[in-house]
């Protein structure tokens, strides 16, 4: 009895040894200690005790305290406070830069490299967006562009200067120069001739307002050239008028195998067509087109159109032949056909747009011998004949309706015909399944049980 009781005040007594530490499950149960424990700041584990230890150098630390603290004090601890003290132990040799007590890649963007040219939250990354480089343009691989491969352009350009940041040109200029980049400065470009574009070639407007290029003549504002690979972002291509000098197309494709990629553009007013796209390979997102005699017109080519808005032209989207990518459009107010398409080959996808007051919502026209082609998830409204066509087209889990009422559009009969839905909309959750992350607007679509049309209610 007296062995036991002795036996009980000694292990009550025992205390745990303050400098103890561990650094995982298997070291710490072999030390009896229950969860793993670190060291103060300043201290290592090392032997499972906290001992400072000193060091010359980050690279003689390891992860517990990665940051040498220069002489006198020596000491591996777990906070920089000195760029000499970068990078920390294990971590990557470009992280030179000690801010918030860690080692960052960069604090500017001047510390990047040209492939990854912005820094982002300590970290260098491709550029994103145009107003992300001190040029002006982002390139298409996310690279800043050097001001030596941009012709600079504006409305007061000179006809002679050599197209520099501080001696812009004209745009005609701009274009006759051998650098694939053209970024315009704001304002107006009135040409008295169509303007020919060729080989690969990117037109860039610059700032918030789109700059606007009109043909004051007659004819087409832009003719793209045989095999020409040409982008055009952020400008807007107005009010070409058929006469003496060609048809009035915003862009005409004047050869094939042309390639064609619209991105943040505007086609307004066009006499005959936004784009008239022959046999082009033509892409547009988050493009306006509106007004023309054709939102764009394709009589032998291919084409993808995204987040765009299709508004009062005479027909929206002609497409004729090969394959189209329709989806996340609104389509609306055109006074003949919204969507007119022609397939001669499968593959095509039409899918969550909103079609809604045109004469005809959509003309589909499939050659003889192609499969049965679904067109889901679209809500199309109120056309005039809100789908024509043969029994090749379907439309599964899209709403064909002309009470308007019960799809609770935000504004459909006054200025500015906003045909986003509200609550109580009966397009609310009728999709079916779908990998299509995003609405038109850029909120997020849920894979099953998302909207019907173009607007993903938030």
């Amino acid at each position: 009895m007296r062995y036991m009781l002795l036996l009980l005040f000694v292990v009550g007594c025992t205390k745990q040894n303050p400098n103890l530490c561990c650094t995982d499950e298997v070291d710490c149960a072999n030390v009896g200690l229950e969860e793993v424990k670190g060291c103060n700041e300043g201290l290592l584990c090392r032997g499972n005790q906290c001992i400072a230890e000193v060091c010359g150098g980050s690279e003689e630390c390891d992860a517990d305290a990665p940051y040498c603290i220069a002489p006198p004090d020596g000491r591996c601890q777990q906070s920089c406070t000195d760029d000499g003290e970068c990078p920390g132990a294990g971590e990557s040799a470009t992280s030179l830069f000690c801010e918030a007590g860690t080692c960052v890649e960069c604090r500017t963007n001047e510390q990047c490299g040209t492939a990854t040219p912005v820094c982002d939250a300590g970290a260098c990354r491709a550029c994103l967006r145009n107003d992300e480089c001190a040029s002006g343009i982002c390139g298409r691989e996310g690279a800043c562009v050097l001001e030596t491969a941009i012709s600079y352009a504006s409305p007061g350009g000179s006809a002679v200067s050599n197209c520099t940041p501080n001696e812009p040109c004209t745009l005609t200029r701009a274009l006759n120069v051998a650098n694939e980049f053209v970024l315009l400065r704001p304002g107006t470009y009135q040409q008295t001739q169509p303007l020919t574009v060729a080989g690969r070639r990117s037109l860039v407007g610059e700032g918030n307002n789109r700059p606007t290029i009109q043909n004051t003549l007659t004819g087409p504002v832009f003719k793209l050239s045989f095999a020409a690979d040409v982008t055009m972002e952020n400008i807007e291509i107005f009010g070409a008028t058929t006469g003496a000098n060609g048809t009035g197309h915003g862009v005409e494709v004047a050869g094939g195998s042309v390639k064609l990629s619209v991105t943040n553009s505007m086609f307004r007013n066009n006499e005959a067509s936004g784009i008239e796209a022959g046999q082009a390979n033509v892409e547009a997102f988050d493009s306006v087109f509106t007004g023309n005699g054709a939102g764009v017109r394709s009589s032998s080519g291919r084409g993808t159109f995204e987040r765009c808005a299709v508004i009062a032209n005479s027909n929206g989207l002609n497409l004729d032949a090969e394959v189209f990518v329709v989806r996340n459009n609104f389509i609306a107010r055109n006074t003949n056909k919204g969507l007119e398409i022609f397939p001669s080959a499968p593959g095509n996808i039409v899918e969550f747009n909103t079609i809604v007051d045109n004469s005809v919502g959509v003309s589909c026209i499939f050659s003889n011998g192609l499969p049965e082609t679904p067109f889901p998830n679209n809500l199309i409204v109120r056309n005039g004949v809100n789908t024509t066509g043969g029994t090749i087209c379907t439309y599964p889990n899209s709403i064909i309706t002309n009470v308007v009422a019960d799809v609770r559009f935000v504004s459909p009969d006054t200025a500015p015909f906003d045909y986003h839905i509200q609550d109580g909309s009966i397009a609310i959750g009728g999709a079916g399944t779908t990998t299509l992350m995003l609405d038109f607007d850029g909120d997020p679509r849920p894979m099953t049980g998302a909207d019907v049309g173009a607007d993903e209610l938030p």
